[in-house]
């Protein structure tokens, strides 16, 4: 009976070997996030190193990896001859100094969400290893160090600061520099997201399928957008161009004007959910039901794809993770742990299922 509670257990967990995510950080990631989403309490046992690897047809060692980098993250504990076990309290500041967050200016509500789980989960990690954070809304390097004192600074942006590079750690969260990285940089596998989107379309039987954008503001965006225009090629659809706008033709109207042709797509994908919120709103007041007239998919997974009626399938990017992982990051750098070029860390994502997709249906057709 034990044998097969551990086999369930094991179960819960899986393995995509097309990501660019390490085995290992898939593990690391699913299991932090049922941490804190309470699915594993504190106390929870952890299935056995071996039983883990046998169910996902994995080497011992991955799985050895993943739960070391849980138990450095305080996450979870390990016993000699018991096994590995949820962390009942994590270490909380013990004045090892500060730590910026650097966002641009307040602006938009949908990136107000957003950056709040980032800097929820930055800030989680900082107080977990003992350091305070601060704040600051800005986007020039030279305004930072005349206002705050700090030890490393971590910027939450699509790409960097002006002005010079501070003399302490910097790195980027949520961004895409350009090549070569000045710096270290974290940020969602976009690439993945992409492809899954597309898979998901393709499974469902949609052979008409584009992309809704409102614009092209960060390069994560156009690689969503690549991978999956690739991906449906691999899959033998045929691509029509006027269904992917340029960055010259990407807005609302031209939206509009696409779900009012005669010929248009059974299915889009929005590379932001707000897109998809947008688009959802728009196919309503046009009189197609979503999903049986139009099916839409959105990257993000923010709480924005409840608001929509019905709600968003979406590509889920766990942003309270990535926080972390910056903050581990620029952590390891601050005390030397952490040395070399820069890095790049590409955390996982997710497809979750709403109502907004299902197989295409009759297609209401427009002049």
């Amino acid at each position: 009976m034990k044998d097969a509670g551990k086999a369930k257990q094991a179960a819960e967990f899986s393995v995509d070997r097309d990501s660019r995510v390490p085995a290992y950080r898939q593990l690391v990631d699913q299991i932090s996030v049922g941490i804190r989403s309470g699915k594993l309490g504190p106390g929870a046992k952890l299935p056995p190193e071996n039983t883990l690897a046998g169910a996902l047809g994995l080497s011992r060692m991955t799985v050895h990896h993943a739960y070391q980098e849980l138990e450095r993250a305080r996450l979870v504990e390990r016993f000699r001859a018991r096994g590995t076990f949820v962390a009942k309290r994590r270490r909380v500041g013990t004045g090892k100094g500060t730590l910026t967050l650097m966002m641009r200016a307040r602006g938009t509500w949908i990136f107000s969400l957003i950056e709040q789980d980032y800097l929820r989960g930055f800030q989680q990690e900082c107080a977990a290893q003992g350091f305070s954070t601060a704040v600051i809304f800005s986007s020039d390097f030279e305004e930072l160090q005349e206002k705050i004192p700090c030890q490393g600074v971590c910027v939450l942006a699509g790409k960097l600061p002006t002005g010079r590079l501070p003399p302490y750690p910097a790195m980027l969260l949520a961004g895409w520099p350009a090549l070569p990285l000045r710096m270290d940089v974290v940020h969602s596998d976009s690439a993945h997201g992409g492809r899954l989107a597309a898979e998901h379309l393709v499974e469902l039987g949609h052979q008409r399928i584009g992309c809704a954008v409102e614009r092209y503001h960060h390069e994560g965006i156009r690689v969503r957008i690549a991978v999956f225009k690739e991906q449906l090629r691999r899959a033998g659809l045929t691509i029509d161009d006027r269904w992917f706008p340029t960055e010259a033709a990407c807005n609302f109207e031209s939206m509009r004007e696409l779900l009012q042709r005669e010929a248009r797509p059974t299915a889009f994908f929005c590379p932001t959910d707000s897109t998809g919120l947008h688009l959802v709103r728009l196919a309503e007041e046009l009189g197609l039901a979503v999903p049986s007239g139009l099916s839409v998919i959105s990257y993000d997974g923010t709480s924005l794809t409840e608001l929509a009626t019905p709600s968003l399938t979406a590509i889920f990017a766990d942003r309270v993770r990535a926080g972390q992982r910056a903050a581990e990051l620029l952590i390891g750098r601050v005390q030397g742990t952490v040395t070399g070029p820069p890095k790049e860390v590409i955390t996982s994502v997710v497809l979750r299922e709403g109502g907004s997709t299902a197989p295409p249906g009759d297609v209401i057709s427009r002049q």
